[in-house]
């Protein structure tokens, strides 16, 4: 699914003109991104069981609880993880926890465990723009 994922965003656009082999390489340094940060995540809390950890990154290494949370999970099972992800609103009507949802193996899949929404504002154009 992580791939699938990676795969339709890089060569949805993001990675135009790029081969597959080039994009599996980009997705070899995406989980070594995501392995890196669950190892140290792991480590923390084998070092500091009390405590809880706030860890920050891309939308793209926890949607869907993939990458770096899967990884983590794997590493420590028993941890509660919540993923929270933040998103822009473009419509207050539609900022719903079922606004971001993608069906794998049948059944709608959270973005998150929350999301936190953000009123869209576009940036302004710069001066002298025409």
């Amino acid at each position: 699914m992580y791939w699938d994922n990676f795969y339709g965003f890089m060569g949805g656009g993001h990675g135009e003109g790029m081969s597959e082999e080039l994009i599996f390489n980009y997705f070899g340094s995406q989980c070594s991104k995501d392995d890196t940060m669950a190892e140290s995540i792991a480590r923390m809390r084998q070092a500091h069981p009390e405590r809880s950890i706030v860890h920050t990154n891309g939308s793209f290494h926890c949607d869907y609880r993939l990458g770096t949370v899967s990884r983590l999970a794997s590493r420590r099972p028993d941890d509660k993880i919540i993923v929270v992800a933040i998103r822009p609103a473009y419509s207050w009507s539609e900022a719903t926890l079922n606004a971001e949802t993608m069906e794998y193996n049948g059944a709608d899949v959270p973005v998150a465990d929350y999301i936190v929404y953000v009123e869209y504002k576009p940036a302004p154009e710069p001066e002298g723009a025409m």
